[in-house]
């Protein structure tokens, strides 16, 4: 599954992890705002207490575990050049070696535009 969703839906809904590459990354994997290091750690340690009537962060943002600066969601923005790659690195080498061994593909694209070219 190659999905440019970067919140983890193909996973809740009963997809093998092993077989999905998230292109725009997933915010359920942190990294250092700054980066500190070209590490991602998961995300479900951070617990985010939010007031929702002003939509702001009220309790305490997540940290490097390294070096204790911020941390981020490991997406990718528009002109983001601090986005630490390697998790889709890793997820589009699976991709490929099974495309490697695979054979003839169908492939079904749903829900794609042409306003952002991925």
């Amino acid at each position: 599954m190659l999905t440019s969703n970067v919140d983890g839906q193909f996973q809740a809904a009963g997809f093998d992890p092993a077989r999905i590459v998230e292109i725009h990354g997933s915010i359920h994997a942190l990294q250092c705002l700054r980066p500190c290091s070209d590490q991602t750690w998961d995300a479900a340690s951070f617990v985010p207490d939010v007031d929702a009537a002003a939509c702001r962060l009220v309790g305490a943002p997540p940290r490097c575990p390294r070096c204790g600066g911020l941390a981020r969601p490991n997406i990718l923005m528009f002109g983001d050049s601090g986005w630490l790659g390697a998790r889709y690195d890793a997820q589009e080498r699976a991709l490929n070696d099974w495309l490697a061994r695979a054979g003839r593909v169908a492939v079904v694209e749903i829900g794609a535009g042409t306003a952002i070219p991925t």
